[in-house]
């Protein structure tokens, strides 16, 4: 039925569904359902596990901090055994923005020539990843015992305060955590801690977009665009510091790449600040109260 709540649906019997879609639809990537290459099937995989995550933090006052812990714990795990060839593959996607960016044809060319030597080392993570079938077997096994546990999840209200409490802290977070980043810019982890607030914020948006479509669409989008300039920084600051380890790419024109991989993540960085001023622009109270009378009017044009 799709990533949101449906006409008519109660918020537990919402809830539920979502995480069981999630969690069957990473179950069929993982055993090879429809997707052809295992890098979109792994990728796809842990997206459902980050927004499984994202679907417990908007209930997570009424789920008890045990069951939250629980399944938080469980999905986290779930998307680390993954990690390895994502991460590598990630190199890559990173160093083909920068190729994008670059004007210099000497600057591209050195770029091709670290983006050789990320696949390579990809293919060769891949190879080993793939040989080795225990990562994935267990994330299949961790997916038949959280399909289980969704069963016995209680959510006492049938009503927006079923989700108030949950959105009211993601938002505050989101806040915060900008304020944070900008305080301390250098600090890349600041910046990724506040991209995985936008995100969950993102899904959230997206779980209560039939509230008012015209109006929370448009604001997924900003906070998808937002979660991708943190994200290409983020991904820039961690090729950066990976290629530092080569000495060959600490001369010549290989030394201006990794540069502009720093120039252009700073770049990101300051085009998400506006925009984290934009999206998180009113205070936690006044958002929260707005979304329940989105509710409220939605549930009263309900037949």
């Amino acid at each position: 039925m799709g990533y949101v709540i449906e006409i008519g649906e109660q918020p537990e019997a919402a809830i539920k569904r979502i995480a069981k879609e999630q969690l069957a639809d990473a179950g069929q990537q993982l055993r090879g359902e429809g997707r052809e290459k295992r890098e979109e099937a792994i990728h796809e995989a842990r997206k459902d596990f980050k927004k499984l995550r994202a679907v417990i933090r908007i209930v997570r006052p009424r789920l008890g901090e045990d069951v939250f812990q629980t399944e938080n714990a469980a999905y986290r795990e779930a998307g680390q055994l993954l990690a390895p060839m994502r991460d590598s593959y990630a190199r890559i996607e990173a160093i083909d923005v920068l190729i994008k960016e670059l004007d210099d044809v000497d600057l591209k060319k050195a770029a091709r020539v670290i983006r050789k030597q990320l696949s390579k080392e990809y293919q060769s993570v891949r190879r080993d990843f793939l040989k080795n079938e225990e990562p994935v077997q267990k994330v299949l096994a961790m997916i038949e015992d959280a399909e289980k546990r969704v069963d016995d999840w209680l959510i006492s209200k049938s009503d927006f305060r079923a989700f108030k409490k949950g959105i009211k802290r993601v938002y505050q977070r989101g806040q915060d955590a900008m304020a944070v980043a900008f305080d301390e810019p250098t600090n890349i982890e600041h910046f990724h801690d506040w991209r995985k607030r936008v995100k969950y914020l993102m899904y959230h948006t997206r779980i209560l977009m039939p509230l008012w479509k015209p109006i929370l669409e448009p604001y997924e989008a900003q906070l998808d665009q937002l979660s991708e300039y943190l994200g290409n920084a983020h991904d820039f600051a961690l090729l950066y510091e990976y290629l530092l380890s080569y000495e060959a790419f600490q001369a010549g024109d290989e030394r201006h790449v990794l540069a502009q991989l720093d120039y252009y993540r700073a770049q990101f960085e300051q085009a998400a600040e506006p925009l984290g001023m934009r999206v998180y622009a009113e205070s936690k109270s006044d958002f929260i109260t707005r979304l329940g009378e989105y509710w409220d009017a939605w549930q009263t044009a309900q037949p």
